[in-house]
């Protein structure tokens, strides 16, 4: 599942109600090919939105995420 430049993967499953595939199924022309690629899509978008940001911050100082600083010469999401 390697893409030529890109970070290793790890395959995740999530539930979500049918309400919601129904929305991500409706993005799939606007957001990526597949239903997969727009999850992907989403999060990563939310992620580059968020990093840095007072929530994220929070939630560090919660310990509920540990974020690393990125050492220099490697790619951002």
């Amino acid at each position: 599942m390697g893409n030529k430049g890109s970070a290793n993967k790890v395959e995740k499953s999530i539930r979500l109600d049918d309400v919601h595939w129904n929305i991500i199924r409706g993005l799939v022309p606007f957001y990526g090919t597949s239903e997969t690629e727009v999850v992907r899509t989403i999060v990563t978008m939310w992620l580059d939105q968020n990093l840095g940001s007072k929530t994220i911050e929070k939630l560090q100082e919660l310990d509920a995420i540990k974020l690393t600083q990125l050492k220099a010469g490697v790619e951002k999401l």
